[in-house]
């Protein structure tokens, strides 16, 4: 995983062809349309429904769990990964990697989802 954020870091962000939800789908293998993973998750958070089985919601994040990411709980819309305690995420202007404190100023709300195949 590391040398895939190496190649990504300082990649710049475009709203249309690369986004957070391009990053998670480069780094993340069981994301195959994370736009529907995402609804999903929600679903499944507020729901409880189990609706997406090859993920679970984790409390404690490793390297390589999706974050979802917010300013509310029902409007998390923003996504990155975990990685050596950072959440490495696409943004304009760039890719980064920001410390979990540094990223919580803008994104209070943080759900973690870690890949379980």
């Amino acid at each position: 995983m590391i040398y895939k954020i190496n190649r990504l870091i300082g990649k710049a962000y475009d709203k249309e062809s690369f986004n957070c939800y391009h990053l998670v789908q480069e780094l993340v293998p069981c994301v195959p349309d994370f736009d529907t993973v995402v609804s999903r998750l929600l679903q499944s958070r507020y729901l409880n429904q189990d609706v997406y089985t090859d993920m679970r919601e984790v409390t404690v994040f490793k390297d390589g769990d999706i974050i979802l990411l917010g300013a509310e709980t029902k409007h998390l819309h923003h996504v990155g990964v975990f990685y050596q305690g950072l959440i490495v995420h696409a943004d304009k202007p760039m890719v980064r990697a920001e410390s979990l404190a540094h990223i919580q100023k803008a994104y209070p709300v943080m759900k973690g989802f870690r890949c379980i195949k």
